[in-house]
């Protein structure tokens, strides 16, 4: 009789101890003054965790919580995550905690990286919005550790970084970042992708490398199948591919090209040596991969700007054909810079 009352008695008091801390604790309403951000290291132990809360008032008393927590860790495997927080007004104990296990008010910066920039554009919108050293990011996109866990054909990870807008920790490290870039390309490059790579005969490596000269070639997204299929059928046929933002590349320039640099010599100079260059020329969108692997069949092997501004092209099966459209090209864009 003694240990019944002795159990109930023991279940009353967890009972009690639960709804006190449950309350008078984890609802504590006490509102931050204005938004609060606390930096949780790796390697900070819980206590050290709980005295940065206890500053604010928060997570008190010390000693409750540190068990709650460990009663968590125990219970449900959950451990806190490092990372930048920012905590908004009026947030209670329990949502704190919540955030510190699943993450969710950890301190983001918004990235927009769009598509078509090379890597070293990439760096400086990186800096820029991050803080990451834009020599840093280069060298470490030349990393060969990386480059061999990516199984990438080339000595830099030009081509491979998925263009998208992301949301970074704010204390994001250069390699982990890289590494999201990387494995949004990997999502993307799905079993239809590959199989369809084996069937034009041409490997990953090189679709994305021509997907990149499509991206610099046409902004407009119902081209681009158009110029896949020009640039198919002159590597059908051996023929120089004479893409001008690979010169471009060489370069490293984005002005209009001058005839003496259609001689500059370097492999990424299509004027002077067949085939593909050797790596991308920039980071490519989804759309220009689909064009490079899914082309339009047509019989045209030549394309100039029409000039208007609308980012459009002529195309043309013969040289001579080319000609008169150059001459209309030079034409629209004459009136096209006297109307701007």
């Amino acid at each position: 009789m003694n240990r019944i009352v002795l159990y109930i008695s023991s279940g009353l008091i967890i009972i009690l101890i639960t709804a006190l801390l449950y309350f008078n604790f984890m609802l504590n309403d006490k509102p931050f003054q204005k938004e609060l951000i606390i930096n949780i290291e790796k390697g900070e132990s819980t206590s050290q965790i709980i005295k940065k809360f206890n500053e604010y008032g928060y997570l008190e008393p010390d000693i409750l919580f540190y068990f709650y927590i460990g009663f968590l860790k125990l219970k449900d495997n959950v451990f806190i995550q490092a990372g930048i927080y920012k905590f908004l007004p009026n947030m209670n104990n329990y949502e704190i905690i919540n955030s510190l296990i699943n993450g969710k008010n950890l301190y983001t910066i918004k990235v927009t990286l769009p598509e078509g920039l090379r890597l070293n554009e990439y760096a400086k919108i990186i800096q820029d919005k991050i803080g990451i050293n834009q020599l840093d990011f280069i060298n470490l996109c030349k990393s060969k550790k990386i480059i061999d866990k990516f199984n990438i054909p080339a000595d830099n990870l030009e081509g491979y970084l998925f263009p998208s807008t992301y949301f970074f920790p704010a204390n994001i490290s250069t390699e982990n970042l890289i590494v999201k870039l990387l494995n949004e390309h990997l999502k993307i490059w799905n079993q239809d992708f590959e199989s369809q790579s084996k069937l034009l005969g041409i490997n990953k490596h090189e679709i994305i490398t021509l997907a990149s000269i499509i991206e610099a070639e046409t902004p407009v997204d119902d081209e681009k199948s158009i110029v896949s299929g020009l640039y198919h059928n002159r590597l059908r046929k051996n023929m120089l591919l004479q893409a001008d933002p690979t010169v471009q590349y060489a370069l490293n320039t984005r002005e209009p090209l001058k005839t003496s640099d259609l001689k500059y010599n370097s492999i990424y100079n299509t004027y002077i040596y067949k085939g593909l260059p050797p790596t991308p020329i920039n980071n490519p969108s989804l759309s220009s991969i689909i064009a490079a692997l899914y082309p339009i069949e047509h019989n045209y092997y030549y394309m100039v700007a029409i000039g208007d501004g609308s980012g459009r092209h002529y195309f043309s099966q013969t040289y001579s054909e080319h000609l008169i459209n150059v001459k209309k090209y030079k034409k629209n864009l004459v009136i096209y810079n006297s109307n701007r």
